[in-house]
């Protein structure tokens, strides 16, 4: 059964009881999956109501969203939240719309910079490629954006993980191929400042 809303209820108890200092030593942390499942299932129960325009069934999804949002601030806002948190929070802006372009964004960047505070990220292959994906997801956000300020943010981005990842490897035949892939992003989006700035 889809119950949603008893889900987070039970996530919010998990957290309850962590915060009491005698239990939260028996207390495992929230699993990852079960917080995406509960975000994914109550964004699939707001798209299904919206296609079968169900206004009553819209009003109830509304409020599943609001409690799944509620959950995920007070995940972030414990000590050292995980990358992924701030993956999931994107999404989930990213799926609502509405002001969602600067709430994906700002948590891409949150995303970005956790990631950033693993220990050698630049020389594992595994966490280069998280770094990979959230820089690439920002830079097509600034792109869309399309303002100098915008791309000239994503050109700083990109040079900084490029050279970072590069300085890191002895043998640059054995660098992960999604550098390659951001040199390409690199290499085309300094052909468009180029030519907006000929343009002006």
């Amino acid at each position: 059964m889809k119950k949603y809303d008893e889900g987070v209820q039970a996530c919010n108890s998990i957290l309850d009881l962590k915060n009491q200092k005698q239990a939260s030593d028996n207390i495992p942390p929230l699993e990852e999956r079960c917080v995406r499942a509960l975000v994914g299932g109550v964004l699939q129960q707001f798209h299904t109501a919206q296609e079968q325009v169900d206004e009553g069934a819209i009003d109830s999804a509304k409020r599943s969203l609001a409690r799944v949002h509620a959950l995920l601030n007070r995940l972030q806002s414990t000590n050292n939240p995980e990358p992924w948190l701030y993956e999931t929070m994107a999404y989930f802006h990213e799926q609502i719309g509405g002001d969602g372009n600067q709430q994906v964004l700002d948590n891409l960047m949150k995303e970005y910079r956790a990631l950033q505070t693993v220990a050698g990220w630049e020389k594992d292959d595994g966490e280069i490629k998280k770094i990979c994906t959230v820089v690439s997801q920002i830079c097509e956000i600034q792109q869309r954006e399309g303002s100098p300020q915008a791309l000239s943010k994503s050109k700083f981005l990109l040079n900084g993980v490029i050279s970072k990842v590069k300085k890191s490897w002895i043998d640059a035949s054995r660098v992960p191929n999604c550098i390659h892939g951001l040199e390409q992003l690199l290499a085309g989006l300094e052909q468009v400042l180029q030519e907006k700035k000929e343009q002006s």
